[in-house]
């Protein structure tokens, strides 16, 4: 659950960076089930607006360029924190390319 995560150890570069970070996270209100294999599904729309959608249910979004960034970069960046979402991604952007 992320409302008892403890952001104390997190080091933003400005107090802008913390409001967007707060404002995402506060996004996933208590009243939002996640049980295992729960779908979240973050989109960037144009202008970087970062759309938050669980089970299909719109839940918020956020103008940001630096987060559409950075939830990018944690997919498909150098060291992603799931490997075999990357090799996914991958994978279902190079058959799109092809087609």
């Amino acid at each position: 659950m992320l409302t008892k995560f403890n952001y104390q150890y997190l080091i933003f570069s400005s107090d802008f960076d913390t409001l967007i970070f707060c404002s995402f996270v506060s996004l996933f209100k208590d009243e939002y089930k996640l049980p295992k294999g729960s779908v979240i599904e973050l989109s960037r729309e144009s202008n970087h607006v970062l759309k938050i959608s669980i089970e299909g249910e719109d839940v918020g979004s956020i103008q940001n360029k630096l987060l559409c960034q950075s939830i990018l970069d944690l997919y498909i960046g150098d060291d992603p924190f799931d490997k075999n979402a990357k090799t996914n991604i991958q994978g279902s952007l190079a058959s799109i390319l092809k087609a």
